[in-house]
């Protein structure tokens, strides 16, 4: 249920408005937490800190696009990581939609995608594509975690 459609019912004692206004402020936390967590997502990749970006993943968390092979798990993560880190990338996320039940959430954002150079010289940075991340998350002790990320490019790179 999103904020907007919340309603509330007056209770005598108030409690009714209370549990409603409690809940809209977890839903909103909870968007505000993955969002975050996208970010941190996006940083720790372009920071070349492959551990903390394997890390934004559940244990089983996947990551696939289209035309490529589906990664799976930490390990395979892990092995993506070593293969394209050094590409240079610059993720940019924005127009988060994002719907909670519970535990789970989904996220659709839109990525704009750069590139630089290693030493991140003046004019190296060029824009690559855009495209959108359909994501899954689960609410695990530690936090929100990308169960999957599916990302959809409007156009493949060069």
């Amino acid at each position: 249920m999103s904020v907007r459609e919340t309603s509330h019912q007056p209770t005598a004692d108030g409690s009714a408005e209370l549990a409603a206004l409690r809940a809209e402020v977890q839903l909103l936390r909870d968007k505000e937490a993955i969002v975050e967590h996208t970010v941190a997502y996006n940083h720790a990749w372009d920071d070349g800190r492959g551990e903390d970006w394997v890390a934004t993943f559940t244990a089983d968390g996947e990551f696939a696009m289209p035309e490529q092979p589906e990664v799976v798990g930490e390990s395979a993560l892990r092995e993506m990581t070593r293969d394209q880190l050094s590409r240079g990338f610059v993720h940019i996320t924005t127009d988060h939609h994002i719907t909670v039940d519970g535990d789970t959430a989904q996220q659709t954002c839109t990525l704009i995608l750069s590139k630089r150079s290693p030493g991140k010289e003046a004019g190296s940075s060029v824009w690559v594509t855009a495209g959108r991340y359909s994501d899954t998350l689960r609410r695990t002790p530690e936090g929100w975690r990308f169960a999957r990320r599916w990302f959809v490019p409007d156009a493949w790179w060069d």
